[in-house]
């Protein structure tokens, strides 16, 4: 594409460490090249990892614990880390983009990495930019010489002369872009559309289709968490009481269509002793509130509760009726109030 990504089977031919894992050596392949023929170097690696970790604060954080980048070697490259313990940093390394240093540093050419251009910029992998529009449209296409091409990786890939993407800046007029039929699959993120927004010639006359699919590879979980580092959340009880005046039964009923389900046990499989054997730091409140909380409304004690959230199906969105939580609902916010209160 238009940079080349630091990723291990393209770029990278070999791999070394030490028994502590305190630094990665990685070994370029040497006929890896950018567009205009020069090679990649361990230079445009150093340049590329001081440039985000200079200009980029997100990734400033992201390699903090990585000490630094140095040649060691004609198509070596080394990061020293400052935690060995650290497992995940190899692979943090390796999502690193490479840029072109003598692209960048062209004293033909005044360029700042650190600033936005609309010149293309010279990459290194099996696509390069043909024409844009800007904030509108950008088409690559297919580099035929891409020195990648036979990598056991790349076989059976890159198979399209040219790639097109449009962008929408609004997802209401890429929804309409869809309507019109100017691009054949749309992912619906919003309930109320799903419900409400398909009611247009295409769909029924079955050119649109419609289909759910089931997601099975991974975990989806859609939630508020609390700052439990901040005293007034650190009670589970008045967690729970907050938990009890949220309404989702009637928000999912009127709001989002009854398209959404409370989430099973976060453990499937209980692995946890007995709350009675377990030792749990108990939380003191001194605020009357929650413990008013807990002997009216039969909020379990700090230990059941920690056992109940780790080992039994999700069962806090109950339907208790409107008066009880009304009255857990004021519970928990006078709680809120005094905690704030002595927060001062």
């Amino acid at each position: 594409m238009t940079t080349s990504t630091w990723s291990w089977p393209d770029v990278v031919e070999a791999i070394t460490h030490p028994a502590d894992f305190s630094s990665f050596t990685y070994r370029l392949r040497a006929e890896a090249k950018w567009h205009d023929g020069q090679p990649v170097t361990p230079d445009d690696v150093i340049f590329s990892f001081a440039a985000f970790k200079k200009n980029n604060p997100q990734l400033s954080a992201y390699y903090h614990h990585v000490v630094k980048a140095e040649a060691t070697g004609d198509r070596e490259v080394t990061f020293t880390f400052a935690a060995p313990v650290n497992r995940e940093l190899p692979q943090i390394v390796g999502q690193l983009t490479v840029l072109p240093k003598h692209w960048w540093e062209d004293t033909d050419h005044k360029r700042d990495v650190a600033a936005t251009t609309l010149e293309p910029p010279v990459g290194s992998g099996p696509y390069r930019i043909k024409e844009f529009e800007a904030g509108r449209v950008v088409v690559y296409e297919r580099v035929e010489n891409y020195w990648g091409k036979n990598l056991n990786v790349r076989i059976g890939r890159d198979n399209f002369a040219e790639l097109r993407f449009d962008y929408y800046r609004d997802w209401t007029v890429e929804f309409e872009g869809f309507k019109a039929d100017q691009f054949d699959w749309y992912d619906e993120h919003s309930a109320k559309n799903w419900a409400t927004g398909y009611h247009f010639p295409a769909v029924e006359d079955k050119r649109v289709i419609l289909e759910e699919f089931p997601i099975r590879n991974v975990g989806v979980m859609q939630a508020f968490a609390f700052n439990i580092r901040r005293r007034k959340f650190k009670a589970p009880q008045l967690r729970r009481a907050l938990n009890f005046a949220f309404d989702f039964e009637r928000m999912n009923r009127e709001i989002f269509y009854g398209q959404y389900k409370v989430s099973p046990v976060i453990l499937k499989e209980p692995s946890l002793p007995p709350p009675e054997s377990r030792k749990v730091a108990s939380s003191k409140c001194s605020k009357r509130c929650v413990v008013t909380c807990r002997r009216r409304y039969s909020l379990p004690p700090i230990p059941i509760l920690l056992a109940e959230v780790l080992t039994q199906p999700g069962t806090i969105f109950v339907k208790p009726g409107n008066y009880l939580r009304r009255r857990v609902s004021a519970c928990a916010i006078s709680s809120l109030s005094i905690r704030r209160q002595g927060n001062r």
